[in-house]
């Protein structure tokens, strides 16, 4: 017997010995499930993480899969055929199991689902009988055809979009329109126009809080702005208009939700802001002008601010509202960015070339990263503990493994790029403002996987939840490119 059939005989063996001890264990209760990958690839193993009573048999049974494996107090098991396309095991003391499954064939378009159960009364047959069924769907995705699939005409300049489902009407995209003083909303599932809600003079900015959507209103010199537009998603109604600082920019609310803090550009100010009442509960003073770029989400108690002269990133408490400690980064930083798992905050400084790293914990620079020149903008990813950082005057990407703070790579894009990853982590899209094109990159093998000409001047983008469309914002023909 040759040893490639031996090992084949030796895992059905061992299939066959956990399905027949799967028959004597009785479900207890529903599982929960979760997912690292939303892609559907032939050759791609993905991993679904079943929570459970301890010594249920979990499963997952979906034709796409061929074979699994799992590991069960610290041995690889082996469970399932090209027949039954089941993949699973005994879930261990700590109620958790991991099941990765490899794909036998490309998903069609649109979407397809894995059901994870705990099972019992198994048998060597087609016919498995799943209990307490809990579901996922799985996108697109990765094996997309990486193509323009609809041109949608929006506003004048469009310059943000966010994409939401909290209105209760489905999924949908809300493009702000500065130079038509207004928010556009797409359907998701079809990729049209839906309505156009009015606004403040010259927004630039949106962000969402449940099914609230909150737009930054900067004006003019001739129509000055400086409010917040509340627009309640489930009529798309404005409900609500904030008064702010002078140019206000980016805002966020903080983790709660309790407040609005937006960095206003035109003076050295936060205005925090009652997110329920619309008041303004304080305005914090900042040493200097804050550029565009805040977070109040990457510690529920604190506020993070870029200052770009003299160049720090500005702490404030959100209980008193005052500038608690200034961290030094690297010239002219722009925008700041979280990576949750490592309690870390990456700066991109565009003057200096470079990316400061600031530990949360300690709220104190860990260490300066060299990257590629013009870096203006960072994207962490949390699977593989990376982060991305868009160079935008040599046209590159700069990998940073974050758990060594080392560039593992440099990747090609078009000059002028704005990043974003897709959800499922398995794409990275590279917005060219000077090319007009979206370059898409693999996240596992980093190269460029297609090159999609889009509109003129693509500045923003978001993705569908299941990430199998990317909604590309163009500032200069008025439009939404949507790649599938």
């Amino acid at each position: 017997m040759s040893r490639r059939k031996a090992a084949r005989v030796t895992m059905v063996l061992v299939g066959m010995a956990l399905l027949a001890s799967a028959q004597r264990v009785a479900s207890q209760s529903a599982p929960t499930l979760s997912t690292s990958a939303t892609a559907v690839q032939r050759g791609q193993t993905i991993s679904l993480a079943v929570t459970a009573t301890t010594g249920q048999f979990a499963a997952i049974a979906v034709s796409r899969f061929s074979f699994g494996f799992g590991r069960y107090q610290g041995q690889d098991v082996f469970l399932g055929s090209d027949m039954t396309g089941l993949a699973g095991g005994f879930v261990g003391p700590d109620g958790r199991y991991v099941i990765s499954a490899q794909v036998l064939s490309n998903a069609p378009s649109g979407s397809t689902s894995l059901q994870a159960a705990v099972a019992d009364d198994l048998a060597l047959t087609q016919n498995v009988r799943l209990t307490n069924p809990v579901r996922v769907v799985v996108g697109l995705g990765h094996p997309g055809q990486n193509q323009v699939t609809a041109t949608i005409n929006v506003g004048l300049t469009p310059v943000d979009i966010r994409v939401s489902s909290q209105g209760g009407q489905g999924e949908r995209g809300y493009v702000v329109n500065r130079g038509s003083n207004s928010v556009s909303v797409i359907d998701v599932a079809t990729k049209a126009l839906v309505t156009s809600v009015p606004v403040g003079p010259g927004p630039v900015a949106v962000y969402t809080f449940r099914n609230f959507l909150y737009v930054t209103n900067q004006g003019s010199s001739l129509s000055p702005g400086n409010s917040i537009s509340a627009i309640d998603m489930t009529t798309n109604q404005v409900v609500g208009t904030y008064r702010t600082g002078l140019l206000p920019d980016q805002g966020q609310p903080n983790l709660d939700g309790s407040r609005l803090y937006v960095a206003n550009t035109g003076e050295t100010s936060v205005t925090a802001i009652d997110r329920l009442t619309g008041m303004t509960v304080a305005t914090v003073p900042l040493p200097a002008t804050p550029s565009s770029g805040l977070t109040a989400q990457a510690r529920g108690d604190r506020v993070y601010v870029v200052l770009p002269t003299p160049p720090a990133v500005a702490i404030i408490d959100q209980a008193t509202h005052t500038v608690t400690k200034m961290i030094t980064v690297g010239s002219n930083p722009q925008f700041p960015f979280e990576l949750e798992s490592l309690r870390r905050l990456y700066v991109a400084n565009q003057g200096s070339n470079t990316v400061s790293v600031i530990d949360l914990d300690t709220e104190s620079l860990l260490t300066t990263i060299p990257v590629g020149r013009g870096p203006v903008n960072a994207r962490t990813d949390l699977p593989r503990n990376r982060v991305y950082v868009e160079n935008r005057t040599d046209g590159t990407i700069s990998v940073i493994d974050a758990t060594t703070n080392q560039v593992i790579r440099t990747v090609s894009v078009g000059r002028n790029s704005r990043l974003r990853v897709s959800p499922d982590g398995q794409r990275i899209f590279a917005q060219s403002l000077a090319e007009g094109k979206t370059y898409v990159v693999d996240a596992d093998s980093l190269n460029v996987i297609a090159t999609v000409p889009v509109g003129a001047n693509p500045i923003q983008e978001r993705f569908s939840s299941d990430g199998s469309k990317a909604f590309i914002v163009n500032r200069n023909d008025g439009t939404v490119s949507v790649i599938e």
